[in-house]
């Protein structure tokens, strides 16, 4: 819960963030105060074509009380050069879980306000209950963008303010290219009175090197009486007439139900069993609340959209990404127990498998298509699915689905494929040239990546001999004895080429790719994949020297570092205009993900010791108080700050950020 000595503290509070998902992609998100302080903050910000395609409906609401005392503001907006009203000051607390709530006193008057989203629909349900205190008046003025949530709006005059009203119903189709919006009430009455209202002020987008001002269009206000004990709900859709919510008392009964239904599923969620690799301790069991806020936190990424079951990468802007999905899989299966949307995920992506690439992600604005350009989304699927098969057992997916996609993965990999990734005649493999970027650190400028690994970065090549292991065992399982024998020669083959191809004695740690040139001295993290896959492909003392290495120079607080500080490369602030950010993205900033290779690494050369688990705790430690007391409180952020104090940036709530966290978490009952 946050109070109200932070909440007063705009600068503070302001940077603290909550997010709601749909399961479609869409979702809803703002700041703790109320005021909006992304382009990306809205109470409904809806997926046309699910999971892509998101349209901010509804940005922020204007909300003010009146009893006989006078006026007050509850809402807090920020504008050019100004904070105004102030709503912020009369906020008792806000709670994120079960559902975002904020408690307002004004004088001795108490009203909660709190908001979900039922599941598999473009809706939002907000609650206003008076809890105490006389009775008033309360005034919601919604706030209206319609439009692309990367994008930003200003008065226009193709914008409809027209409104179409029924006794309990506001509907307003501003485009005709555009859903309509209705809205929801369950009493009180609407004032018809269209304003643009302008220059609201996005701080994090001013941070962020973007357009940070926008208007909205208001088309009037809904004012309820209040007395007290009493509640009124307010929703807003884009689904079609048949699908809206009822108005009057029937809106009431409604949204109770839907709510029932709603935390039915999250309380079943956080006690589902987790699967993990090892026993549980009897006497180290995991805090249920911290489950409870991590199975939360997974949740939201599970997505079913136009392509089947997928993973939201990251919110408020990715959309679902191959590689990200599949490191992101063993976590959120772990943490939310859903085997059965870890295998309808491996299903969707297996479907579109095209010359053995994966796809790297669904693009918006374009009917959700493909984007094929990532050498390892293919290889992480090896991963994910050997994970996925050790505890569902299914035999049947592992013959018709995942041992085929990924034969079929590494054979034309081995042959050949797009993007210059082919096999060498020594096992290893080889991708992209001077104008791709191929792995996971993908930033480019005007076209050029930022972060050169055309070649054989390292990482690709431990993945390459993972899943020629992974490969093996799936044969083996299956009885094919003749296969397995032939892939456990080429993981062998692959094995003997790494280690003469990539230990550098004289530095003690790994190249992170080697090219026509040579070895890449810089110290990065994609090394510890080496030792820490399922099947480690350097062992012994290069793998501890190695590890070292990494530990001195990149592990941070929150993560890793991307680039060691003392590299003529390295970027230690990911603030600034978009081509600034990209030139520090995998440069020094510090990564949250990289701490589960960090842990399987630290665990397979070090061992189980309560000294190891001791080290791994408080080594999570600054990230499990970031999972509930900072940024988007409840979820991960994507990456920090390489120098101190090593502030939250990127994407506020990212999959693999909760993923691994949750995965080393459950395994090793820290």
């Amino acid at each position: 819960m946050v109070g109200r000595e932070v909440l007063g503290d705009f600068e503070r509070a302001s940077r603290l963030e909550w997010l709601v998902a749909n399961g479609l992609g869409g979702y809803a998100c703002g700041s703790v105060t109320g005021a909006a302080t992304r382009r990306y903050h809205g109470l409904l910000v809806a997926a046309i074509r699910p999971p892509t395609d998101r349209l901010v409906t509804v940005t922020t609401l204007d909300e003010t009380v009146r009893t006989t005392r006078g006026t007050a503001p509850l809402s807090t907006h920020q504008w050019a050069g100004a904070v105004d009203p102030r709503g912020h000051l009369q906020l008792d607390s806000f709670r994120a879980l079960p559902r975002p709530t904020w408690s307002w006193r004004v004088d001795d008057l108490l009203i909660d306000r709190s908001l979900f989203m039922p599941q598999g629909v473009n809706t939002t349900i907000l609650e206003y209950r008076h809890v105490a205190g006389p009775p008033c008046e309360l005034t919601v003025r919604p706030f209206v963008a319609m439009r692309d949530h990367h994008a930003l709006t200003h008065e226009n005059a193709a914008f409809r303010t027209a409104t179409e009203t029924d006794e309990h119903h506001v509907r307003l189709a501003p485009y005709e290219n555009l859903p309509a919006l209705t809205f929801a009430t369950s009493n009180g009455r609407f004032l018809d009175w269209p304003a643009w209202y302008k220059n609201f002020e996005y701080a994090f987008e001013l941070e962020r090197g973007l357009e940070f001002r926008e208007d909205a269009m208001s088309p009037g206000s809904f004012v309820v009486e209040l007395v007290p004990g009493a509640r009124w709900v307010f929703a807003f859709s884009v689904e079609p007439e048949a699908q809206r919510p009822p108005g009057g008392a029937a809106l009431l009964e409604w949204a109770d139900a839907r709510w029932l239904e709603e935390s039915t599923r999250l309380s079943a969620l956080a006690a589902a069993p987790k699967p993990r690799r090892r026993a549980t301790r009897a006497e180290e069991k995991l805090p249920p609340d911290s489950l409870a806020v991590l199975a939360r936190a997974a949740d939201q990424f599970w997505v079913t959209g136009i392509h089947g079951a997928s993973v939201i990468a990251g919110y408020p802007w990715f959309t679902d990404w191959g590689r990200d999905s599949m490191i992101a899989l063993p976590g959120l299966t772990r943490a939310t127990g859903r085997l059965d949307h870890a295998r309808a995920v491996l299903t969707t992506f297996a479907a579109q498998s095209d010359a053995g690439l994966l796809p790297n992600r669904f693009v918006e604005g374009d009917g959700g298509a493909p984007e094929y350009g990532s050498v390892d989304a293919a290889l992480w699927f090896a991963v994910a699915a050997a994970d996925h098969h050790a505890f569902a057992k299914d035999d049947v997916f592992l013959a018709s689905t995942l041992a085929p996609t990924l034969a079929t993965t590494l054979d034309a990999f081995a042959r050949g494929t797009r993007f210059d990734i082919a096999q060498g005649e020594d096992g290893l493999l080889a991708c992209g040239n001077e104008k791709t970027a191929l792995t996971w650190m993908d930033a480019r400028i005007e076209g050029k990546p930022v972060t050169p690994r055309a070649g054989r970065p390292v990482e690709i090549n431990a993945l390459w001999h993972n899943a020629w292991c992974t490969r093996a065992a799936f044969a083996a399982l299956l009885g094919d004895e003749a296969g397995a024998a032939a892939a456990r020669d080429e993981a062998a083959r692959i094995q003997e080429a790494f280690a003469n191809a990539y230990w550098e004695h004289a530095r003690g740690f790994l190249a992170d790719r080697v090219d026509a040139v040579g070895p890449d001295p810089s110290l990065r993290p994609n090394q510890l994949y080496a030792f820490s896959l399922p099947y480690p492909v350097i062992e012994g003392a290069p793998a501890r020297a190695s590890l070292a290495a990494v530990e001195g120079a990149l592990l941070a607080p929150f993560g890793l570092r991307t680039l060691a500080q003392g590299d003529p490369h390295y970027q230690g602030l990911y603030v600034g205009a978009p081509q600034v950010r990209d030139l520090g993205y995998h440069n020094g900033t510090v990564w949250p993900f990289l701490l589960g290779a960090w842990a399987d690494a630290h665990f397979r050369l070090r061992g189980r010791s309560p000294e190891t688990r001791a080290h791994a705790r408080r080594v999570f430690a600054p990230l499990v108080q970031h999972l509930t007391a900072e940024a988007c409180l409840g979820s991960i952020s994507e990456i920090f700050d390489g120098d101190l104090p090593p502030l939250p940036r990127g994407a506020f709530a990212q999959a693999w950020s909760v993923a691994e966290l949750a995965r080393i978490w459950i395994d090793e009952d820290l």
